[in-house]
């Protein structure tokens, strides 16, 4: 007979019921209900555990992501995988002082693992690039006490060494041909104040070199940071100022011919004071842009090398790459020193939006 306390006993056990499910649906939405975007840009100060997920159409930031790494990792340097869908930190155990790296699913919003290898190195190790091979998880490291490395973040293995050569700086980036033809490589060497610009087969590791621009310093020519973007019909523009002039000197854009290994001097010149750094190429609008840590943003026509407009940031100090947009029309720049994300309408030539984050220096659109 279904009496009184039956149904006192069927009442609490529907409670239970009912609790457990919601308990449940609580639990799926806090692990799924992550707040992410389809316009995803990620901007990392370039160490530390955190940075930020950006909206590049509204210019919203989404969210802080904050890694949940062990206390003696270090992290910082931030690449995309070869399929764009993580983004690799550079790793450091600050107990063993040996190298590793951090993944993050993009696709998922989620930390992935720590890999930290055998490798001890002194100085810091600077990204070559995640980009140029057929497995997402390759990536080229060089490490200035011992040399380029391949690694696969994803296996946890040491590929190869490729090359032992040591002792000068690198650049964080490899370009890449727009016709998949060639690797380029910058080598700096600080003590005489020159660049040389390595030209490979692509895909060849590092070994196939085929020339080099400014090679003993012929060219006189000295390149800082990431002042290079191909064009696409294989022209190498460069941001450079001769040779030895380190500090004291103009600044100049020239142009670079893989084809004809010519390089072309423009007569564009800019003041050192403005410090020029970092270039973009826009092919949809025929446009060079170059910016540095003086705040003076520059619109090149490539066409007829002169300047177009420029634009007053009206900040100083550490200024990152520029990003163009998916469809180009924006391009974004920070400055870490002062917090400050500029969002710039190529268009008008204005800025439309500074975004306020902490130390934003890299920016990547996966």
């Amino acid at each position: 007979m279904f009496n009184f306390y039956s149904k006192i006993n069927f009442l609490n056990a529907l409670i239970i019921l009912l609790l457990i499910a919601s308990f449940s649906g609580c639990k799926d939405l806090i692990t799924n209900n992550v707040k992410t975007t389809e316009n995803k840009m990620y901007v990392y100060p370039n160490k530390g555990n955190t940075f930020y997920l950006v909206d590049y159409k509204t210019y919203e930031v989404v969210r802080e992501i904050k890694l949940n790494v062990p206390h003696n990792t270090y992290l910082f340097g931030m690449i995309l995988s070869t399929n764009r869908d993580h983004l690799i930190f550079s790793a450091h155990d600050t107990t063993t002082h040996r190298e590793g790296f951090l993944t993050y699913d993009i696709t998922n919003d989620k930390m992935d693992n720590i890999y930290i290898t055998d490798l001890i190195n002194i100085g810091p190790e600077r990204f070559i690039s995640g980009q140029n091979r057929f497995l997402q998880g390759l990536v080229y490291v060089y490490y200035p006490d011992l040399g380029i490395y391949l690694l696969d973040v994803f296996e946890r293995k040491v590929v190869k060494l490729i090359s032992s050569e040591n002792g000068f700086n690198i650049d964080k980036d490899l370009f890449h041909s727009p016709d998949g033809k060639w690797d380029v490589i910058r080598k700096s060497f600080g003590a005489q104040a020159y660049s040389e610009i390595e030209v490979y087969t692509a895909n060849t590791d590092f070994t196939d070199l085929q020339f080099v621009l400014n090679q003993n310093n012929k060219d006189s020519i000295d390149v800082y940071y990431s002042g290079i973007a191909f064009s696409l019909d294989n022209g190498l523009f460069i941001s450079y100022q001769p040779s030895g002039g380190k500090y004291n000197t103009a600044g100049y854009i020239g142009v670079y011919d893989l084809n004809t290994r010519q390089l072309t001097r423009t007569s564009l010149k800019f003041p050192w004071s403005l410090n020029g750094y970092y270039i973009a190429y826009n092919s949809s609008r025929n446009e060079l842009y170059d910016v540095g840590n003086k705040g003076i943003f520059y619109i090149i026509d490539t066409d007829t090398y002169t300047i177009k407009k420029t634009i007053n940031l009206s900040v100083q100090g550490q200024e990152s790459p520029i990003v163009l947009s998916p469809d180009k029309n924006t391009a974004f720049v920070a400055f870490s020193d002062n917090d400050k994300l500029f969002v710039i309408d190529l268009s008008s030539g204005q800025i439309i939006k500074t975004i306020s984050l902490n130390h934003p220096y890299k920016i990547l659109i996966p």
